[in-house]
This record gives C-alpha cells, structure tokens and sequence, in this order.
C-alpha cells in the first residue's frame, strides 16, 4: 500500500495496480492534451494564413481604385477646359454665322 497526493488531498492505502492505473490514465491524458495543442496550432497557422489573403485581397483593391480615381481625376480636370474650348468655339460660330447674315448669306 502505498500514499498518494492528488493536489492537496492525501489518498491513503492505494495499492500499486490502482497507482499505475491512475498513471497509465494520466498519461492518457496528456497525450490527449499534446494532440489538441496540435490542432490549436494548425487552426492558428490556418487564421494567419487566411489574414495574410484578406491583406493581399485589400491592397489590390486599394491599389486598382488608387488608379482608377488617377484616370478619373485626370478626366474630370479636362472637363472644364473642354467646356471653355467648347464656348470659345461656338462664340466663333456665332460670329462667322452674324457675320453671314450680315453679308446675306
């Protein structure tokens, strides 16, 4: 018979079959223990990995819209200096068109 302490609490007279029984169970335990810490760590791995897509996903996006809004900024200056041309020639096709008139054309 042998003492054995679980924690703080002392088991009396255990014999050895039931000592090593515990023990075996134990060591059941833990390795039991070490397979799912694996997991955890395959599980981790996977969430960076998906992390590290979601980063690639976000900077090509941000990079395509960053070129898009250059071209479209680009466009939208060009405007007001399309609409200043476009008045500078209609006000020379009034005039060449008052200027007909004025002839008889």
């Amino acid at each position: 018979m042998l003492d054995i302490y679980v924690g703080v609490c002392k088991i009396v007279n255990m014999d050895a079959d039931t000592k090593q029984a515990l023990e075996a169970m134990e060591a059941r335990i833990m390795q039991r223990f070490d397979a799912v810490d694996g997991r955890f760590k395959d599980v981790n791995a996977s969430i960076t990995d998906v992390y590290e897509r979601i980063e690639k996903v976000e900077t090509n996006l941000l990079s395509a819209f960053r070129d898009w809004s250059t071209t479209m900024e680009l466009r939208l200056k060009g405007i007001p200096l399309i609409e200043q041309r476009l008045s500078h020639i209609e006000n020379r096709v009034s005039e060449i068109e008052r200027k007909n008139l004025e002839r008889g054309l």
